[in-house]
């Protein structure tokens, strides 16, 4: 009997997602063909794994104790595959990097910097996704590290909390929002926004409206936190930034700004990663640039085993 990974990789995608579609679109795979490789997954086993349904797939009997099954064949070969990959058989090393939007502007070039002046042979590579998406891609080891914003669920995870933002709103001087008994979301959603298009924040706060049953009046959406600022110090609409892009950019620019007074708006910046000995020796350099310039740790301390060792950071088990 003969498995191949990326069948039980395409497998272990569907049974997660419950649909052939998606899976078949996270791996770069027409449905038909992810169809056939399923079929043929369950020839070889001699057992049914899904039940098809009109709404969507659903795991056998089978298919649950082959699941099981899988992960730890997958995950397995993966981490073998990561070892071998870290050995340094060629003189370059990359380094998968996902971040959200704010981390990408505001944090990683200045760490990216760093990293490259200690090893120029460091090839990056950097992507936007959210914080559920950036955890899954850790597990999923389609990236090495990745900086996350939030308070998720990161049991699966190694993290490392090294700062905390806050959500901010960015609005022209005497903007009648300053001076509202309230900055809540509720209170924002009454005035024309500006946002950042296609990014990790602007779902994010579509996610908030639609909690509260309501939506923005984004009034224009563009790529980059300056053009915005621009937009709002000419009182072109008022967006929802980090503060510490609020911050910088005052420096510039002429406008105002006050805390969202809402639970969620408390950002704890996170690097998450899978497991600690797997990590690439790259990698370990850029999270102990971060160790040392965000958490000031000591000389002595400034690895992550000494950091892991001696704070309140969370190891999954």
């Amino acid at each position: 009997m003969h498995f191949d990974i990326a069948d039980m990789q395409l497998f272990i995608k569907v049974a997660d997602a419950g649909s052939l579609t998606q899976a078949a679109k996270d791996r770069a795979r027409s449905p038909s063909a992810a169809s056939a490789r399923l079929k043929s997954l369950e020839s070889q086993l001699g057992a049914r794994l899904f039940y098809r349904e009109p709404n969507g797939l659903s795991l056998t009997a089978a298919g649950i104790d082959f699941l099981s099954h899988a992960k730890k064949i997958v995950s397995e070969y993966e981490l073998t595959k990561r070892r071998f990959q870290n050995q340094h058989y060629s003189a370059a090393e990359h380094l998968r990097i996902i971040a959200n939007s704010a981390s990408t502007s505001e944090i990683i070039p200045g760490i990216l910097l760093e990293l490259l002046n200690q090893d120029p042979n460091i090839t990056v590579d950097v992507q936007q996704k959210n914080t559920h998406q950036s955890i899954r891609s850790i597990l999923d080891n389609e990236a090495d590290i990745a900086m996350v914003a939030g308070s998720d669920d990161f049991s699966n995870v190694n993290s490392i909390l090294f700062a905390t933002d806050y959500l901010a709103i960015a609005t022209p001087n005497h903007h009648p929002l300053l001076d509202a008994p309230q900055k809540n979301l509720k209170e924002i959603s009454k005035y024309p926004m500006l946002s950042t298009s296609s990014t990790t924040l602007l779902d994010f706060l579509n996610e908030k409206f639609q909690a509260i049953n309501s939506k923005a009046n984004y009034r224009i959406l563009l790529d980059g936190f300056e053009p915005i600022i621009r937009l709002v110090e000419a009182n072109a609409g008022i967006a929802i930034l980090p503060e510490s892009v609020t911050v910088r950019y005052r420096e510039k620019f002429n406008f105002s700004f006050v805390r969202i007074e809402e639970e969620w708006a408390l950002r704890e910046r996170r690097i998450i990663f899978s497991n600690i000995e797997f990590l690439s020796p790259c990698a370990r350099k850029l999270i102990n640039i971060i160790i040392r310039k965000y958490l000031q740790a000591e000389p002595e301390d400034q690895t992550i085993e000494h950091y892991l060792e001696q704070r309140a950071v969370h190891i999954a088990a």
